[in-house]
């Protein structure tokens, strides 16, 4: 790969435009796709939720480029997309072992960059892999279920409770949550989320069932952190799924798109769902009905039949 093509594929991946990476790509001569630029393929592949097309890429690189650690790294991040936890940690801690016996071969930088890389990536993988236990949240103290969602947000995202509202400074977003309903065994829960940046608020609301009022509620902290919060913190770390534009009043309007995670209740049978699955199913029909907004949550509900998960 040449000097300036490289420049041009590193400032493309820095700006997010994956897909526009892909066409060019695929674009060049067959025969001129080396190691490198296949890699960079995968990447894209990645960071556009082709995880299938990313793992397919990386295992037709040659045999020393699938024995640096790098390439476990890319291939981890292939399977934890397709919630594919087991590889997906088996993938990376290779990574972690490879960094660790070319340790004395490589500057002190680029070892540290690489272990906090892996290491942060791991600690993911688990997260994704989680089953959540609800804490058990007092529904006589007023301010119980903020504390709780700042006890669950506190690993993730630094933040701070100011007049019972949580505010997270380094992305200038505020969270304030309302007891809508509870009795002795569900709790529903109204969640607002602000910023200046936003042409609007975002409501979310998130009801749960467990043994008692107490655990329901904290069921339904859960949801919201786990489920719409880590959006939020996606769009505000830039990890853009897609790319996309859709036209309002003859205006065209380019988004884009920014994915949390999946949030289910009891068992998933043995199998759980991609995420990016639901964005490229519905792209096309979501595209057409979101008009001219500076920003939109989409939230698609999924029930079970039968113990099969649509």
């Amino acid at each position: 790969m040449n000097e300036d093509l490289d420049l041009q594929l590193h400032q493309m991946h820095n700006e997010g435009r994956h897909h526009d990476i892909i066409k060019l790509i695929l674009s060049l001569p067959e025969e001129s796709l080396d190691d490198d630029l296949k890699g960079l393929l995968a990447v894209a592949y990645n960071n556009t939720g082709q995880f299938d097309l990313a793992i397919e890429i990386l295992n037709s690189l040659s045999e020393e480029t699938r024995n640096h650690h790098t390439w476990f790294y890319k291939i981890s991040y292939a399977y934890l997309g397709k919630t594919d936890i087991g590889n997906a940690s088996s993938n990376i801690e290779k990574a972690i072992s490879i960094l660790e016996i070319n340790k004395p071969n490589i500057s002190i930088e680029e070892y540290d960059y690489y272990s906090n890389l892996y290491n942060e990536f791991k600690e993911e993988i688990k997260k994704d892999g989680m089953h959540y236990t609800a804490n058990s949240v007092d529904i006589n103290d007023a301010d119980s279920v903020i504390k709780d969602i700042s006890s669950i947000l506190s690993n993730d995202v630094e933040h701070e409770i100011v007049e019972g509202s949580i505010v997270i400074n380094n992305w200038n977003v505020f969270i304030n949550a309302y007891i809508d309903q509870v009795n002795d065994r569900s709790a529903t829960v109204n969640y607002y989320i602000s910023s200046p940046n936003w042409d609007r608020d975002i409501f979310e609301c998130c009801a749960s069932i467990g043994k008692d009022a107490n655990t329901a509620l904290g069921l339904s902290n859960g949801s919201f952190v786990f489920g719409i919060m880590t959006g939020i913190k996606a769009m505000n770390e830039g990890r853009i799924l897609d790319e996309a534009e859709s036209e309002f009043a003859v205006k065209k309007h380019k988004w884009k798109v920014y994915t949390s995670n999946i949030v289910n209740m009891g068992d998933n049978n043995g199998v759980p769902k991609n995420v990016n699955t639901y964005w490229n199913m519905f792209r096309d029909d979501i595209l057409k009905r979101i008009g001219n907004q500076k920003i939109c949550y989409i939230k698609i509900y999924g029930q079970k039949l039968e113990m099969i998960i649509p």
